[in-house]
């Protein structure tokens, strides 16, 4: 038998070759013949390339480690978030604000820790901590930023440190209720300034003083800015619904409104799955609706519904009265025809693992009202994947039915929690009672819930069983789920719902949590008193 060409090539090249190619493509390359397989096995790079994919993250090989230090950090970091051992903090941080603060305060946690100050007739401004600066993470020498705002009423921040901007959306003094002026503002975010690659000082868009306050979001996705606000009405029905899309080209100087949709449509938050697909939640007849981004060049943006996804059907009594999507963001270099290298003025050599948007969850909660006035809160969980598959290239629109994608690839819960939690990667977490009590005297409880495959496999090595709680030394306990999770027919769902995802739920008492906010590698709990707990993994 001929040996094809590529045997030809040195050893050395070929281990080239396959790691430039995705891990699906290297498993495929191993199963061809006996000295592919050999090679790919001793190859201890191509192994901790495999071993990045199966734990859905990946690793820019920034310098500063070798192949085995990765692959031992990639062990330990795996080790623990499965052990989640919160008993000691690795420091402490004080919020630089009050916990008796009147001020609206927000959070926005991952390279930096930012606490937002927002609200119509308050002064706004924000102040940030960096993550990967161990000296400023203790509550004595914590070294945080502050920048202060010289804006009227802003209704809303949002941040892209890696692109060194913040944009601030704020209102004028007093808002029109029928036709009001919104200021959209690029600034440096370290130094609070107008943002040196912002074509304006700032730009404006019109719209409805009640969509403004009813609802005002905002994302950043590199060099456009989604924005989106809420109905034109103060109906209670239709508060917290969006309305009206719009997009921003902060570097170009132009704004183009995408969609516009009736009150009480779509719920209140939409998500950005990738360079193209955007994602919203329809609550009349409940589905996802995947939408496309397109045209931006030509400067005539579109957003086109591609495909809807089928949520289960509610009894004709019950209404979803809100629903909100959070994911990862895929990142701003998509979106970004000039994207800046990223700077080394903060580099810590610590930090080298980023979770893959696309094997990310994706996270729904829906909130459903009936007729007699009971309600009841749920909380979808699917991998961002699952949903693009549904929205490939040149695909004319289409509609699929729950049944045929939902039940094996989601996995619904009760949102139980006291906030709507954390998530990064394929990891969720909440913050909430036990679920067994519900009383408030009762220990609060911070649970982990891991939807990544291999993950899975490693819990089930741990525990040695399904479906079963396991205690481990530090007093965390931990389960792998693989029974479906069943919702009854009842006075919200039409017909009995089962869920599948297997998923590793990992639990642990956390006296006093309020809130909790996670990155790839460190989880950050508050109390009521506005202190943070810092726990590296």
């Amino acid at each position: 038998m001929t040996l094809s060409p590529l045997f030809n090539l040195s050893n050395e090249l070929l281990l080239e070759i396959l790691s430039s190619v995705c891990a699906k493509d290297i498993c495929a390359c191993r199963r061809t013949c006996r000295k592919l397989n050999a090679l790919i096995d001793n190859s201890l790079y191509i192994q901790y390339i495999l071993r990045t994919a199966q734990s859905g993250v990946s690793d820019p090989f920034e310098p500063g480690f070798s192949i085995p230090e990765r692959m031992d950090s990639l062990c330990q970091w795996e080790n623990a978030w499965a052990v989640m051992d919160l008993r000691m903090p690795t420091a402490h941080i004080d919020a630089p604000v009050s916990p008796k603060h009147e001020r609206p305060v927000e959070f926005s946690f991952g390279r930096y820790f930012v606490v937002i100050r927002e609200g119509y007739g308050w002064p706004a401004g924000y102040s940030f901590l960096d993550m990967r600066d161990g000296a400023s993470l203790h509550a004595d020498t914590a070294q945080w930023t502050t920048i202060d705002i010289d804006l009227p009423n802003v209704l809303v921040f949002a941040f892209a440190s890696e692109l060194d901007l913040v944009v601030a959306i704020s209102a004028p003094s007093p808002i029109d209720p029928h036709l009001t002026n919104l200021k959209i503002c690029p600034m440096s975010f370290s130094t609070g300034k107008i943002h040196p690659q912002a074509a304006k000082e700032s730009l404006e868009v019109s719209v409805s003083g009640a969509s403004a306050y009813n609802l005002s979001d905002t994302e950043v996705i590199g060099d456009y800015i989604l924005f989106w606000v809420g109905s034109p009405d103060f109906s209670p029905t239709n508060e917290g619904t969006l309305c009206s899309i719009y997009l921003i080209a902060w570097k170009e100087g132009w704004i183009s409104e995408l969609r516009h949709s009736s009150p009480g449509v779509y719920g209140s938050v939409l998500s950005v799955l990738s360079e193209d697909i955007v994602l919203l939640v329809r609550l009349n007849e409940p589905a996802l609706e995947l939408c496309r981004l397109s045209h931006i060049v030509e400067r005539k943006p579109t957003l086109e519904t591609v495909c809807t996804l089928s949520l289960p059907s509610l009894v004709s009594t019950a209404r979803m009265q809100w629903a909100t999507c959070f994911g990862e963001h895929p990142g701003h270099a998509l979106f970004s025809r000039q994207h800046p290298p990223p700077s080394n003025r903060h580099t810590h050599p610590r930090r080298h693992l980023r979770s893959v948007p696309e094997n990310g969850i994706i996270s729904v909660v829906m909130h459903i009202h009936n007729a007699s006035g009971g309600f009841r809160t749920v909380d979808l969980s699917v991998h961002c994947r699952t949903l693009l598959a549904h929205a490939p290239p040149h695909r004319p629109m289409h509609h699929v039915r729950w049944e045929d994608w939902g039940p094996p690839c989601t996995r619904i819960l009760e949102h139980r929690s006291l906030t709507w939690g954390s998530l990064v990667g394929e990891r969720r977490a909440t913050v909430g009672r036990r679920a067994a009590t519900g009383l408030s005297n009762m220990p609060v409880e911070l649970t982990l819930r891991d939807y990544n495959p291999y993950r899975v496999g490693l819990a089930l090595e741990r525990t040695g069983a399904l479906d079963q709680l396991v205690e481990l030394e530090s007093g965390t306990v931990i389960r792998v789920v693989t029974e479906p999770s069943v919702f009854p027919k009842d006075d919200f769902f039409r017909s009995k719902l089962e869920t599948r995802m297997p998923y590793v739920e990992t639990i642990t008492t956390y006296p006093g949590c309020e809130g909790i906010f996670m990155d790839e590698d460190n989880l950050l709990a508050e109390d009521d008193d506005r202190r943070f707990f810092l726990h590296c993994m």
